[in-house]
This record gives C-alpha cells, sequence and structure tokens, in this order.
C-alpha cells in the first residue's frame, strides 16, 4: 500500500499484480481438484449405470424363457441363451 500526498492510502499495480496473480494460482489448484473429483464421480455414474443395465437384462431375459434377441440394427439376428448348462433332471 502506498500513501500519496493527500494522506489516501491506495494500491499500487504491484500490489494489484501480485493479487492477480495469487488468485490465479488458487483457482488452477482448485479446478484441478475438481476435475479429479469430476473424474470419480463419472466413473462411478457408469459403473451404476451398468450394474442397472445387467440387472435389467437378466431380468428381460427371465420373462422370455432365459433368452435374448437381437435384431434390428444389426445385419443378422442372434439369440443368446443364458442357462444353457444341461440340467441335471
Amino acid at each position: 500500500m502506498n500513501v500519496n500526498s493527500t494522506g489516501r492510502r491506495g494500491y499500487t499495480l504491484v500490489d494489484a499484480l501480485i493479487l492477480l496473480i495469487l488468485l490465479t494460482v488458487v483457482g488452477a489448484v482448485l479446478l484441478g481438484t475438481g476435475s479429479r473429483s469430476r473424474r470419480g464421480a463419472r466413473l462411478a455414474h457408469d459403473k451404476a449405470s451398468l450394474m442397472l443395465m445387467g440387472a435389467a437384462t437378466g431380468m428381460y431375459a427371465g420373462d422370455f424363457a432365459d433368452a435374448i434377441e437381437g435384431h434390428g440394427a444389426w445385419p443378422y439376428a442372434f439369440v443368446i441363451k443364458l442357462n444353457d448348462a444341461p440340467s441335471e433332471a
């Protein structure tokens, strides 16, 4: 801080530049931490979505004789049997 001839105190250009640099450094640190936490949240969300898709696929197959049929966008139809293990009966 600088005292001028009228007795008023004010900020110099150097004070303003130091403040700007300090705010830039603090902002960079906070943004780096935020991006890591966003990545962790995105990974957790993706994992939960995959778990739900697996559960929904299993429920769908349970309703349709343990088979999942594919058609439409695929060039050929396919059927996946989920319980192809030989029965013990």
